[in-house]
């Protein structure tokens, strides 16, 4: 080249001048000729690996940054680094060279214009190769974009031109720039331009969940996918059930036994099928037509304008997830759910969202029955927040309007049925004693629906109820707690002192207190820090009997509770805690329940996270 040929003639005449003396250190000039000579090999590199790449439609297996830029690894064992250029391909007069696309082939351009072979004129393919990726040369060669070794831009050995003078590659990078995304990379050329490649991705057949609740008698889908998968079918199914896959929709319909035995329950379905490379591959789904005994539910938020409220099932170590989706894809439950009540009074379960579809009804296997929605309800109760049942026929809500007296199986609300006038300030509530309470405003009322008369002021209050077996109802906010005796209100406020109980006041979310069975003990979330800084980071528990507070259990450093936070299996007695990672967006995939003795003793950890780690369940609240 004509620099490092002249830089050479200046290295020997500064050596012939200056031989008569060792004090002469030319090492800058030949650091700088070696310079010359790494970039040109670094751009020579680049574009021969990028061309062979694409004629061998291979894909990107890795893109690693580092500190000179970024190195990408192809499917066909070879790389390029793609640096951050020091003055990028840029010729000296300003030539640009950059890629065009015509008739789905990707061609090298000069400034825009197609670079042609010499002597055939032809443009000259990215991807050298005929067929789809590019046609061959007239000849039956395709012609070759390189760059010569005094660094200018040839084809087929011969220089590219502009504006009659030779093209020059200058600086050490090919490239101006590297975005990646889930399924490409790519790469922009000094000119703007950019060249698309996908990324590899490994065969793959999955399931979209591990496990699949259909009830006895009843139809349900299941979608699976297939990453580079030639083709998918059923491999076994089990005894009793019916399954058809459809490899359009990626979807396997599955039909429950009429009756449920326990022969039928818990048992594989089985997908198999065979990748591009004549690799088989299986996927499998656990097929449950009953829900075991002795597990508990958690009831979720969502992800509002991705996921409505969910419903999930622990039992024996496993999750089965979305119990109620499951088997009412047409009837979704709404967005942000709040409360979940499963009711031995009327035998149904009742799944109250802050947004529409308010509440819906289904019957103890989840069949859906009825439910509160429409726009009048919008304009009139804005959100639902608690919900309780009062008796078989008769429940009640708290919400954004108010409180209101709903219809049970099925559930209908008269909006002239409102007992108490409120503006967003609706939480929990209960039954007991023949009345209901319930709390509005951060204020605890009573209301007796056999006199009808308006609801009475009791006490201060944020979060609540249980109720012991003594039929004592209580409730709390940061600093007390308080006891309400049914028979006549009486209120008893017991201050919390060093122990700052935690509710959500940010958010209406469940009650945050639990009972033991015996009524014994109280459980509740402690609260740290003030102002917008505020978590629940701790269990405590108070003792009816003594009246004393004490420490139960710290979350794990960089955890704090989530929901509700806390409920007690009537039956065992342990305590359940939910919490999750403090900070925001994928830090809410680390969500764990902790099971925990009477006494505070962890007894486990329970990872609350779907299959795939990618879906934010968001929990309201444990139920038994």
């Amino acid at each position: 080249m004509k620099k490092l040929f002249a830089l050479c003639c200046l290295a020997a005449a500064a050596s012939g001048a200056w031989s008569c003396s060792d004090d002469y250190d030319d090492t800058a000039l030949w650091q700088e000729i070696e310079q010359i000579k790494t970039d040109i090999a670094s751009l020579n590199q680049q574009v021969t690996t990028l061309q062979t790449a694409m004629q061998d439609g291979a894909l990107i297996t890795q893109v690693t940054e580092t500190t000179e830029g970024y190195k990408i690894d192809f499917s066909n064992n070879t790389s390029i680094v793609v640096k951050h250029g020091t003055n990028g391909t840029n010729g000296t007069d300003g030539a640009k060279i950059g890629v065009k696309e015509e008739n789905g082939v990707l061609y090298w351009t000069l400034d825009g214009e197609f670079i042609t072979a010499p002597d055939s004129q032809d443009k000259i393919p990215v991807t050298g190769a005929a067929g789809a990726t590019g046609p061959a040369g007239t000849d039956g060669h395709s012609p070759v974009l390189a760059i010569d070794d005094e660094g200018y831009w040839t084809v087929d050995g011969e220089r590219v031109e502009s504006n009659g003078a030779p093209v020059k590659a200058q600086g050490d990078s090919f490239f101006s720039d590297v975005d990646e995304t889930e399924d490409a990379v790519i790469l922009t050329l000094a000119d703007g331009s950019a060249i698309t490649i996908a990324k590899y991705k490994e065969s793959s057949l999955l399931f979209a969940s591990a496990t699949l609740y259909v009830p006895a008698g009843q139809t349900a889908e299941i979608a699976y996918t297939a990453a580079r998968v030639a083709f998918v079918e059923l491999m076994s199914v089990p005894e009793g059930w019916t399954a058809r896959l459809d490899e359009q929709t990626g979807k396997v319909t599955v039909t429950a036994p009429a009756a449920a035995t326990a022969a039928a329950n818990g048992e594989r379905l089985k997908i198999v099928g065979t990748d591009l490379s004549g690799h088989a591959m299986m996927a499998a789904v656990k097929l449950y037509c009953t829900l075991p005994e002795g597990g508990f539910f958690v009831y979720n938020e969502g992800q509002l304008g991705k996921m409505p409220a969910s419903v999930n099932y622990y039992v024996d170590g496993e999750w089965i997830s979305r119990v109620y989706a499951s088997v009412n894809p047409e009837h979704p439950l709404g967005n942000t759910g709040v409360t979940m009540v499963r009711n031995a009074t009327n035998g149904l379960t009742y799944l109250t969202a802050k947004d529409e579809h308010f509440i819906v009804e289904t019957d103890a296997d989840f069949n859906y029955k009825s439910e509160l929605s429409g726009e009048n309800y919008t304009d009139e109760l804005r959100q639902v927040m608690g919900f309780t049942v009062f008796d078989a026929t008769t429940g009640y809500i708290t919400s954004g309007g108010g409180v209101y007296k709903v219809g049970l199986n099925p559930l209908t609300l008269d909006t002239n049925d409102r007992i108490f006038e409120g503006f967003n300030g609706g939480r929990d509530l209960c039954a007991a004693g023949g009345k209901l309470y319930f709390i509005f405003s951060n204020k605890v009322y009573s209301y007796d629906p056999s006199t009808g008369g308006a609801p009475t002021e009791l006490c201060d209050a944020a979060t609540g109820f249980v109720t012991l077996n003594d039929g004592s109802v209580w409730a709390a906010n940061n600093t007390q707690i308080v006891r309400i005796d049914p028979a006549n209100d009486k209120v008893t406020t017991i201050p919390t002192g060093d122990y700052s109980l935690y509710f959500n006041s940010m958010a209406y979310t469940p009650r945050s207190l639990a009972a033991a069975p015996d009524g014994s003990s109280l459980y509740f979330i402690q609260q740290i820090g003030s102002g917008w800084s505020v978590y629940g980071k701790a269990l405590g528990k108070y003792d009816v009997a003594t009246g004393t507070f004490s420490d139960l259990w710290s979350m794990p450093e960089g955890y704090s509770v989530y929901g509700s936070g806390v409920a007690v299996d009537p039956d065992t007695g342990k305590i359940y805690v939910s919490y999750t990672k403090d900070g925001w967006g994928a830090n809410y995939l680390k969500t764990y329940i902790a099971v925990l003795g009477a006494d505070g003793t962890l007894e486990q950890t329970i990872p609350y996270l779907s299959e795939n780690e990618t879906i934010y369940w968001f929990p309201s609240m444990i139920v038994f």
